[in-house]
């Protein structure tokens, strides 16, 4: 009656959740073998009983005819396996541990005797992968705990394999804290990694990061799995970690970390302090928390027997808080005093030329006045006039429309802009670094708060039934310091994670584990606020001033980012049903999401003006990718190239993704084990609930097709056309995910294994881009203007005209005469502007692998790896009307094809900027991997990874990437983009180790034990190092050549020899440390600006590579017993140990290139006294229980 009403209860718990189901597939591993008996036959029938260590909970199996055994769904932990048979002595392995998502083979011998003698054997755990063709690392507990880490957040671990990459600065950095950072994996997009919690789901689908970063402190072990791995898994690379458990014992922790600035150097950058010494930058990490984990007795409901339940429930519960406040000084470029009056006098350079021939100043009737056009002279755009001399082709040479000089290259004062002295005055301080580039030096910095707790019960119901819940919740902050103001957002993110798993053995060969469960995220972003009418800017949507946006990453204004509102809600339902028929584990199972997101974003909501030195510059052909001075002159002329204002999105998203697999581990024979699987998933495009979204139809010059019938009846025209599916765009029904591998022990008794594997995986597509394409379309809009050389259209003092608002009743539908064009270039028809979506195709990868183990005694492993990939499908915010290259100046008001891009779009019925989301892009990948494992045994452990690889993709991802932009350079010919990724790193060799010093208690020397033991035992050293080759460098320029009025990056031609090598390279750089002089990576006059019109140059993308990187962190310990099961660890963690400026590891973003071709500076990095690069220290303190 009582095992009746558990079941009755139980089943109710779990209908109530169901609404709150998640996935898992999964941290749990498995446990087989083979028993046998003393001449190598087979023994059917034996008892294996397996039984956890920690909580003494145990499982009872049999063996099979073919004397296989096997236990699915077992948690990371370490086992005793214990076999008996009629006419055997028992035999019981010891310590068998299984890692998160292991196949742990475990074999076991029976000797013929009395089957009460016992024969006992020591199993740490197999080295040797004999089961799995899968590759990937598992980082345990003790990796974890004991090497050293800045900020112990769990992810940063991923780079301890040499496989993994990180430090290109993507988007998730902004939006998502304690995210680990950005890693690319084996090649991957690192928005196509997926992260998992006790086989849980815990990606945040914007970004594709953690949605909760467990706490160092609560986690057993984690594990990479990025090739080859079994059909049970979703996903194009997972890192799945696995939460400890409580045991029969009371466990815990309590610890904390701290850096403070009191163990840090002076900064030699900063102003002097009271003392008359350099200030320090100000540093304030704390970390601290704790664990505690053990039995939980649970009163007995009924009559009978005793009053509480005792050994059978399990808790363990964890709390860290992190608060890390960090001001450091950054630089910045501020408008000299001199600038702000106009007064560019100063700062006139040399003639102008056109190949060899310099560019001469016309009189308003175009003769030459015999002076020439020099660099850095600013125009007078009120003596703009056509030029009477120019016929034919128009050139530098030969331009179309003229100007004349300011005189003295100094701008009136009566023609400086109010509006922009307002901004000036307001925001930007004088400069206190005269002479340098960057010319102002201020603090900058952030104040983080983070706060996590977690807690998970098991609990065994009766000899077939586990079942197991976690819940672990995380609110982080973040509230930024900007070196000028208004120019940072403030971050917040709250992530709930809850799962539940029930786990039913039905016999010896059927076990079937349900997985429930919900994740939660919320997300929001806030800025520091500015009246803009304060400054005479009116019609913001946001209270904080416009962006102004100079070439060369000028930014003056407000904050122009993303801001972001978004809560993400996923409930999903997961089962799993392990089968052992013969030498066959099979293994099958589905998965269910509900994904269910509220997504607004305020992206220039407050506007932004570009300033570009268009108005500013001699002559219509000249280009405007040339010099700061014109930048700065149009913005004190108050007259941007370019504008624009967006309003709110908001998007209310729903869709239903689901899986399912089937897998086979077939035991051919004790040497051969075959994995073979099929996963099939279907990736279901979201429906937005007010009927948002589009996609293009391009046939016949193309149309968009919408969603909402409301728009298109408001549009009135066939170019809007009713309409798509709820869904917009048609989900890929072909995403099949064969798998293959084969595990090979080629020599009897011999510990050597040949592995291959090969599969086709599939992963979400990032979903930030998708969802802003499903904003409902009636909610108004602002359309810019455009201008042209000629007809200067925007000012700052009315900057966003109410004329140029939509309302909020109509459309939504930009369809509209573009502005500043010649309407008969557009056939006198009203063209869309639109941001859409487009094709839907499963980013997928096709991955193989060939590796070659070899174990060696002192627990020593040796693992030789080839992995390939090639993917395709990856996403792209594609600009799909861009017109061809013409090397004719554009000019929007000619009718010349050569000169008006809108005569070269392909599509007649669109904008030149109009582009959707879609699937298009393809990437391949080759490594070879070289690693050297031991254990952790004799007191020592180290794991040394070298991997040597080529990635090649044409574009990194759907957003900027480090030195890569977001659009590609040619959106006719992906091929153009084609190269070395942003990605790639070439060489990357990483060692870590953990030795415990031989003295005191168990050791060789001194172990005595008490006040000995007390002094010199317990001494331990750790430590990472890590040397890898430079990231890729890419300098560009916007559309100076290509002239189609995109943002198109071109990249120059090379004509000289581009790096300095052996004597030549190392005065250079003595030069950079001790002489004041900036280090040119890059040689002047290697790269030219003189490329062929109409062309993105010859320099391939990311052709140009930083220095070698390389950091090393060290650790020291002392753990002092304080008991049998309890001691006290003191350490010291330092970090950046070398000090590095020229080798750090991401060197590569101390170089100017991005959109700055043109610029001077071009590959080089300021003076080493610039830089101030110390060690950190960090002490901290864990008490164990």
């Amino acid at each position: 009656m009582r095992r009746s009403l558990a079941r009755m209860f139980l089943s109710s718990f779990l209908l109530l959740l169901m609404p709150l189901v998640v996935l898992a597939q999964t941290e749990r591993g498995s446990i087989s073998g083979v028993v046998t008996d003393s001449t190598g036959a087979v023994v059917p029938g034996a008892t294996v009983t397996i039984t956890n260590l920690a909580t003494k909970s145990s499982q009872t199996l049999t063996t099979n005819d073919q004397g296989l055994y096997e236990a699915p769904f077992m948690l990371p932990a370490t086992y005793k396996i214990t076999a008996a048979a009629p006419g055997f002595s028992t035999s019981v392995v010891n310590e068998a541990v299984l890692n998160v998502g292991q196949r742990a083979r475990v074999d076991v011998a029976l000797t013929p005797g009395d089957v009460s003698a016992q024969i006992d054997v020591v199993e740490n755990g197999a080295l040797l992968q004999t089961e799995t063709a899968s590759i990937g690392t598992v980082v345990n507990s003790r990796q974890l705990t004991e090497l050293p880490s800045a900020d112990r957040n769990i992810y940063s671990f991923l780079t301890l394999d040499s496989t993994v990459n990180s430090g290109f600065s993507g988007n998730a950095e902004a939006f998502r804290l304690e995210s680990g950072g950005t890693f690319a994996i084996s090649g991957t997009r690192a928005s196509s990694v997926t992260f998992k919690i006790d086989g849980q789901a815990n990606t945040d689908p914007t970004f594709g990061t953690p949605t909760i970063t467990p706490s160092l402190d609560s986690v057993k072990e984690f594990q990479l799995q990025n090739n080859a791995y079994s059909a049970e898994f979703e996903g194009i690379t997972q890192v799945n970690v696995a939460t400890k458990t409580g045991g029969s014992a009371f466990h815990g922790s309590a610890f904390e970390f701290l850096q403070n600035d009191l163990l840090q150097p002076r900064n030699p950058l900063a102003a002097r302090d009271k003392s008359g010494k350099p200030g320090k930058n100000r540093l304030r990490f704390n970390q601290f928390g704790g664990t505690i984990g053990g039995p939980l007795w649970l009163p007995r409901f009924g009559e009978g027997g005793p009053s509480v339940i005792k050994g059978r429930t399990f808790f363990f519960f964890s709390y860290e808080g992190k608060r890390q406040n960090v001001i450091n000084l950054a630089t910045a470029r501020v408008l000299t005093e001199a600038e702000r009056r106009g007064d560019f006098s100063s700062a006139l350079g040399a003639c102008l030329r056109s190949g060899t021939t310099d560019i001469p100043l016309r009189n308003p009737n175009g003769t030459p006045t015999g002076q020439c056009v020099r660099v850095g002279q600013i125009f007078d755009p009120a003596t703009t006039v056509r030029n009477p001399l120019f016929s034919g082709t128009a050139s530098a040479l030969n331009p179309e429309f003229i100007r004349q000089p300011f005189a003295n290259n100094q701008i009136p004062q009566a023609r400086l802009n109010a509006v922009a002295q307002r901004i000036i005055n307001l925001q930007q301080f004088l400069p206190n670094l005269p002479g340098l580039d960057l010319n102002f030096l201020g603090p900058a910095g952030a104040l983080l708060i983070n706060d996590q707790y977690s807690l998970r019960i098991d609990h065994r119901l009766s000899a077939s039934d586990n079942i197991d819940g976690r819940l672990t919740w995380q609110t982080n902050s973040r509230d930024n310091l900007s070196v000028l103001p208004l120019q940072q957002k403030d971050v917040t993110g709250n992530g709930r994670v809850f799962n539940f798993g029930w786990t039913h053995v039905f016999g010896p060969t059927l076990v079937n584990e349900l997985r429930l469960g919900y994740v939660r995220g919320v997300y929001g972003d806030s800025i520091e606020e500015s009246d803009p009418t304060a400054v005479g800017v009116g019609n913001s949507l946001l209270n904080t001033l416009p962006g102004l946006l100079l070439p060369g990453s000028l930014n003056f204004g407000g904050f122009t980012g993303s801001i972001l509102a978004t809560t993400q809600n996923t409930y999903q339902i997961a089962d799993n049903v392990s089968w052992v028929r013969a030498r066959h584990a099979l293994k099958f199972g589905f998965k269910i999401d509900e994904n269910r997101f509220r997504n607004g974003e305020r992206i220039d909501t407050n506007g932004r003006a570009n300033f570009n030195g268009l108005f500013s510059t001699g002559n219509s052909s000249i280009g405007t990718g040339g010099n700061r001075n014109n930048f700065v002159a149009d913005l004190l002329l108050g007259l941007p190239n370019s504008h624009s204002l967006t309003t709110p999105q908001l998007a209310h998203l729903q869709n239903r993704p689901w899986a399912v697999y089937i897998q086979d581990d077939w035991k051919v024979n004790n040497r051969v084990t075959v994995n073979a699987g099929l996963r099939y998933e279907y990736h279901q495009p979201f429906r937005e609930n007010l009927l948002g979204g589009s996609r293009v139809d391009l046939e016949n010059g193309g149309r968009l097709l919408v969603a909402d019938p409301v728009v298109a009846q408001l549009a009135n025209s066939p170019l809007v056309v009713c309409c798509t599916s709820s869904r917009v765009v048609d989900a890929d029904k072909n995403d099949f995910g064969p798998r293959i591998g084969v595990a090979i022990q080629p020599f009897k008794d011999d510990p050597t294994v040949i592995r291959a594997g090969y599969g086709i995986f599939m992963a979400d597509t990032s979903q930030f881009f998708h969802w802003q394409k499903y904003t409902p379309f009636r909610r108004g809009s602002f359309q810019g203007s455009l201008t042209s050389f000629q007809n200067p259209t925007i000012s700052l003092d009315n900057l966003f005209p109410s004329s140029q608002f939509t309302p909020t009743s109509g459309s939504g539908i930009s369809l509209a005469l573009p502005g500043g064009v010649n309407p008969a270039a557009v056939n006198n028809h009203p063209v869309l502007g639109i941001s859409s979506l487009g094709s839907y195709e499963t980013p997928q990868s096709q991955q193989w692998s060939v590796s070659l183990q070899r174990q060696f005694p002192w627990d020593m492993v040796v693992d030789l790896t080839y992995a390939g990939s090639v993917s395709k499908n990856l996403p792209l915010q594609w600009f799909f009307n861009q017109p061809t290259f013409s090397a004719t100046p554009a000019n929007l008001q000619s009718l010349d094809p050569a000169a008006n891009p809108y005569l070269r779009r392909q599509y007649e019925n669109f904008t030149i900027g109009s582009n959707i989301v879609a699937n298009v892009l393809s990437s391949n990948y080759n490594a070879g991997t070289a690693k050297v494992a031991k254990r952790f045994s004799q007191g020592y452990s180290f794991t040394s990874t070298y991997t040597w690889s080529k990635n090649i993709d044409q574009g990194a991802e759907i957003f900027s990437v480090f030195a890569n932009h977001a659009f590609i350079a040619n959106n006719l010919n992906f091929d153009d983009s084609k190269g070395v990724s942003a990605l790639d790193v070439p060489h990357r060799w990483v060692t870590n180790g953990i030795a415990e010093l031989p003295f005191g208690k168990g050791k060789h020397f001194w172990n005595s034990g008490g006040l000995t033991d007390k002094l010199v035992g317990g001494w331990r050293f750790s430590g990472v190092l890590t040397v890898q080759s430079g990231l890729p460098i890419n300098p560009y320029i916007f559309n100076r050549l290509t002239n189609t009025t995109l943002s198109i990056p071109e990249r120059g031609d090379l004509v000289g020899t581009p790096y300095l090598s052996g004597d030549a390279w190392d005065e250079a750089v003595r030069a950079w440390e001790h002489g004041g002089a900036r280090l040119f990576l890059i040689q002047p006059g290697s790269v030219s600006l003189n490329y062929a019109p109409g062309t993105l140059g010859n320099i391939p993308r990311n052709f140009f590579r930083a220095p070698y990187g390389r950091l090393l962190n060290v650790s020291a310990a002392k753990v002092t017993r304080l008991g049998e099961t309890s001691s006290l660890e003191v350490r010291m963690d330092m970090f950046n140990v070398t000090r590095e400026v020229l080798h750090r590891l991401g060197s590569a973003t101390n170089y100017t290139h991005a959109n700055a071709l043109t610029s001077p500076l071009l590959g080089s990095m300021p003076a080493r006294s610039a830089f101030f690069a110390p060690h950190t220290i960090q002490l901290g303190v864990r008490l164990t229980f």
